[in-house]
């Protein structure tokens, strides 16, 4: 029986750093005034840090906090969404770095057969794809299989990805493989099932100590790049 495998990527801290990360949170902050009415920085409204979190879960802090009940109609979340979208596009200036290695190691994982690539990224989907094709890696990704952040919680964005990659593919994977650069990327790994590959990559403090035990972690694609298609073709390091 042939194996299939999964590969399924965070963006952010994982692929790429955008310079501006700012205007991401400058997004929050005008979808934030558009339905309350109230400007200044969103994790200064909710006064709480909001590092790591999923564009939803951004959204439905905020929302819970304006309209005070944990039941809120969809219409609030759809506004927030195009809301915080819109802006990025129109404020985003396509600055941002790539991670050491990316674009070697997608170019090697598309050579290999029955290897699927996949996003799942805490982003809302125009955010995200907005920054693969200004970092020239949407190609990579083909049938631009994904989960974007309509979720608060990462695994269920996984679940998403997946989902997506089966009915795109028709395949039952061998192994699925998620590689992030938070302890919530690990998370998310480990509660569906999936290898969780961690890259020491991350903008903020990197503890070993944060991550669950079953974490794979790498430096980063460039100096791990034989590790990761070892990891790829086999589900472990050589």
């Amino acid at each position: 029986m042939t194996d299939h495998v999964l590969v399924s990527f965070d963006i952010d801290g994982t692929l790429m750093i955008c310079d501006n990360a700012r205007v991401h949170r400058a997004a929050f902050r005008a979808a934030t005034f558009s339905l309350t009415g109230e400007d200044k920085p969103v994790e200064e409204y909710l006064g709480i840090p909001l590092s790591g979190c999923t564009d939803s879960y951004v959204a439905e802090k905020v929302l819970k906090k304006f309209l005070k009940t944990d039941n809120i109609p969809e219409e609030h979340f759809v506004k927030f969404m195009k809301k915080t979208e819109e802006f990025f596009l129109d404020t985003f200036d396509d600055r941002l770095d790539l991670m050491p290695g990316v674009t070697k190691l997608l170019t090697e994982l598309n050579k290999i057969p029955n290897v699927t690539l996949a996003i799942c990224s805490g982003n809302y989907p125009r955010i995200g794809l907005k920054k693969l094709e200004s970092a020239n890696l949407i190609h990579f990704f083909k049938n631009q299989i994904a989960g974007w952040g309509f979720h608060p919680n990462r695994a269920d964005i996984l679940r998403d990805s997946i989902k997506e990659a089966k009915k795109v593919t028709g395949h039952d994977f061998t192994r699925i493989i998620h590689v992030g650069d938070a302890p919530q990327d690990a998370q998310a790994a480990i509660d569906t099932g999936s290898i969780p590959v961690i890259v020491r990559t991350s903008r903020h403090k990197f503890h070993t100590s944060d991550f669950p035990k079953s974490s794979i972690i790498l430096t980063n694609f460039e100096q791990n790049l034989d590790d990761f298609i070892h990891i790829v073709k086999t589900g472990a390091l050589p």
